[in-house]
């Protein structure tokens, strides 16, 4: 599989070199030729991904369950995977100001069986569900200390000014942030930056306008310098509409090369009005 994502990269390669090239370009025709060409090559190269995916979801799912024949494994995963109408429309009517503990122990009460809370997650994530559950504090509700201002007064183990408190952490002390990234702490009295970036601008210098920097193989503690991309703006729309980020980094590096051909494509065309 290696050889062939090579294969399909360089492809890749030479198509956005065409692209790239205004002198070739200009020549009559030169542009629409490139651009239905760009247009069959990213429609090729995702589809090939995608079936590569696939193979590496089987061949994991297969080890997982210690299963030796392929066959059997899309077979089990196709009846995992199903829901019936009525099940749906229980979980989609269902799943407000829900967890997805709370959801999958309703299911499995309602209909005898036994889904557990990451296959309710995966069902909101397939069907774009959201909760309506932030974890905040919600307009209307009371917060417990409501009218106790001046109540609480002064003692011995009160915060005093230029004490240093007892949770402080030095520079270099690192963190999780509430959506998944190490943060480490560069200066006094409290600034975190994101490790994956300050990583980055280590090795490459800093990091252009427009730009960030993505998780190959979708783990975010992972910060080997060979996991982290540099993207733009509207290359990772790009992937993310055409869902082109996987769990592999071999995948997802693909994956940027054909945001980077549709990219130049679309700028090719609003430049042309194509």
């Amino acid at each position: 599989m290696d050889n062939n994502l090579n294969a399909l990269n360089n492809y890749l390669f030479e198509q956005l070199e065409r692209l790239n090239d205004d002198e070739e370009l200009e020549k009559d025709g030169a542009l629409e030729k490139e651009l239905k060409r760009a247009k069959a090559i990213t429609g090729i190269s995702t589809a090939i991904v995608n079936n590569a995916k696939l193979v590496l979801d089987v061949k994991k799912y297969a080890d997982e369950l210690g299963i030796t024949n392929e066959n059997e494994v899309l077979k089990l995963k196709e009846k995992n995977n199903k829901y019936t109408k009525e099940q749906k429309e229980f979980l989609i009517n269902n799943n407000y100001m829900k967890t997805a503990k709370e959801l999958a122990e309703m299911f499995n009460k309602k209909f005898k069986m036994n889904l557990t809370p990451q296959n309710i997650k995966n069902f909101r994530g397939n069907y774009k569900l959201n909760s309506g559950l932030t974890g905040r504090f919600e307009k209307g509700n009371v917060p417990f200390n409501k009218g106790t201002k001046g109540l609480m007064k002064a003692n011995k183990t009160s915060f005093k000014k230029g004490n240093m408190p007892s949770n402080h952490k030095n520079v270099g002390y690192e963190r999780i942030n509430v959506d998944g990234y190490i943060e480490i702490k560069v200066e006094e009295p409290n600034v975190f930056k994101l490790k994956h970036r300050i990583i980055y601008e280590q090795n490459y210098g800093k990091i252009p306008k427009g730009h960030k920097v993505v998780f190959a193989d979708g783990n975010k503690l992972n910060l080997d310098l060979n996991n982290l991309i540099l993207v733009t703006d509207s290359e990772e729309l790009i992937m993310n509409r055409n869902k082109l980020r996987y769990n592999d980094s071999n995948l997802t590096k693909t994956g940027h090369l054909i945001a980077k051909v549709i990219d130049k494509t679309n700028e090719r065309k609003r430049n042309n009005r194509l």
